[in-house]
């Protein structure tokens, strides 16, 4: 084969093979909720959130145009050795959803996508032995390109079940003619739900707050090495005390 035709080929492999996917994968350690208050005309609705964050968020400058047909990839997972844990209270709040978002304002430019994608998870446990559905959400532009978000909706969880994961990754493929270009920091790269409370009293008392239900917990295997290793220091310190010398002379009478 002579010189000329091994380029020919080189440049035609290099047309046809896809650029390399864009990756994201940041451990989410920033635990945080809060009640927020809607005013309506003649009622009040309540909104209780839980959130994990990563910390610090990412930026990204990146034009895809310039990539041709690609993709992202983004995974939002728990630090070494812990879970992610998401627990929906079963109460008087009424369960709203959980999705998993990378959201980010852009200087840039494109148009909306539709992803076609798919979400994978590692290691996703359910008490009940249901396991949950997931569903790619919108890659998008606002007007004038101002806004894109690439996210991962958890469906099917029941309220009163714990579910637990140690990470989750949704692949997008990212068309070139689509043109879009980003040179933006992120703004938000979390894990978060909401639970809804709804009151027509003029003084309305919200529900207890159901505090941190989603979080970050230790690896199950994890737990069983810290009781072991409080049982070696038990037995420790009762082998110490078992063994203290005696104190004080002993006397006799001649």
């Amino acid at each position: 084969m002579n010189q000329r035709l091994q380029l020919v080929i080189a440049a035609a492999l290099l047309v046809a093979s896809p650029a390399a996917a864009q990756t994201f994968d940041e451990p989410l350690v920033a635990e945080s909720n809060s009640i927020t208050v809607l005013d309506l005309t003649d009622s009040q609705l309540l909104f209780a959130f839980a959130m994990i964050d990563a910390a610090p968020q990412p930026d990204l400058v990146i034009d895809y145009g310039l990539l041709g047909d690609s993709s992202v990839s983004v995974t939002w997972r728990a630090p070494a050795g812990q879970r992610i844990e998401i627990a929906p209270p079963a109460s008087d709040w009424e369960f709203q959803g959980v999705s998993l978002s990378l959201f980010y304002g852009s200087t840039g430019r494109g148009n909306d996508i539709q992803p076609i994608g798919t979400v994978t998870s590692e290691d996703f446990t359910a008490s009940n032995g249901v396991a949950p559905s997931f569903s790619t959400l919108s890659f998008f532009a606002g007007q004038g390109g101002d806004a894109y978000r690439v996210g991962v909706g958890i469906e099917s969880l029941s309220p009163g079940e714990v579910y637990t994961f140690s990470s989750l990754t949704v692949e997008l493929a990212i068309p070139g003619a689509y043109n879009m270009a980003f040179n933006s920091p992120i703004n938000e790269y979390n894990i978060g739900g909401s639970l809804l409370a709804f009151t027509t009293e003029a003084d309305p008392v919200p529900p207890p707050n159901p505090g941190q239900w989603i979080r970050i917990v230790p690896e199950p295997g994890s737990l069983a090495l810290l009781g072991l290793g409080g049982l070696i220091v038990c037995r420790r310190r009762r082998v110490v005390n078992w063994n203290k010398p005696l104190h004080g002379a002993l006397s006799s009478n001649a």
